[in-house]
């Protein structure tokens, strides 16, 4: 476990967002629900703060095209910018609610993106629906991983599954966050109870959880490689 760089005015989100707890302190204390509920910050910086269980001999590294981590920051020092929780929560359009969308209250759907602009700066074609369609398949990836937990887990691979399980269904907003850190942690633990073996591809019911094969770009048979 590393330490987060000056990230501004988002620094005052660390502390309670950062998830209070992360692989290793499963680990230690052979308990799966150590971190804490909606853990964003944990999961922007997924690789430093190894927040989800990392099945070994495993890539969770950060990408290179990956950039929210430095949204509104200005890279001096003391850093003067907002930072990515400030930048995108408080960030225009947010007003007081720190509301990054606006959604249906019947359908809890999303209708807007509040801070749209901020989006803007690097994705030119998200959209309302677009956003929707991925919590849509996060969430869906999220049940078929709790349908395939073992109740009592055996060793740290099966307890970490359930850790990953029980963080990421109380980040709902992993998807957006950090989408490869996320996607990798619930296919880490699915291909791992599907054998025991990580075989770097698992095999999703289409019929059963049509968003998570989308979401993980499955194949007509349901077959989806690691993302």
């Amino acid at each position: 476990m590393g330490t987060i760089s000056d990230i501004g005015n988002s620094n005052v989100c660390v502390k309670c967002h950062g998830g209070r707890g992360n692989q290793q302190t499963m680990i230690d204390d052979n308990n799966s629900g150590r971190v804490h509920y909606l853990a964003a910050t944990g999961t922007l910086y997924g690789d430093i703060i190894n927040t989800g269980y990392e099945f070994g001999g495993l890539d969770y590294a950060k990408p290179s095209f990956f950039k929210h981590d430095l949204i509104r920051l200005n890279g001096d020092s003391p850093e003067t910018g907002a930072g990515p929780c400030s930048g995108c929560h408080m960030g225009e359009g947010a007003g007081h609610t720190f509301n990054v969308v606006t959604k249906d209250e019947a359908t809890d759907n999303i209708m807007a993106i509040n801070t749209q602009t901020v989006c803007d700066e690097c994705h030119s074609s998200l959209t309302a629906g677009s956003l929707q369609t991925s919590s849509d398949g996060y969430q869906d990836a999220l049940d078929l991983l709790q349908t395939n937990l073992v109740g009592s887990p055996a060793n740290n691979d099966e307890l970490g599954a359930t850790h990953n399980y029980n963080y990421l269904s109380g980040e709902p907003g992993a998807y957006a966050h950090n989408s490869r850190y996320a996607k990798r942690l619930i296919f880490d633990a699915l291909d791992y109870l599907d054998n025991a073996t990580l075989n770097g591809n698992i095999t999703i019911d289409t019929a059963l959880y049509p968003d998570a094969a989308v979401w993980y770009g499955a194949e007509a048979s349901g077959i989806a490689l690691r993302p």
